[in-house]
């Protein structure tokens, strides 16, 4: 039998800026999305900003 394969986890930050305390229809000013690691059987790798 084949050895079986770890997919790696990938993990990200995402961040949503509102026009208000209580967002309401059509009130998203901006959206960011951005890979802040992985996780694999080695352990987790931050990604380095540059």
């Amino acid at each position: 039998m084949a050895a079986r394969r770890i997919k790696p986890s990938l993990y990200i930050s995402v961040d949503i800026e509102a026009d208000g305390p209580i967002p309401g229809p059509y009130s998203m000013l901006s959206l960011g999305v951005a890979v802040a690691g992985v996780q694999d059987t080695g352990g987790f790798r931050a990604t380095r900003s540059r």
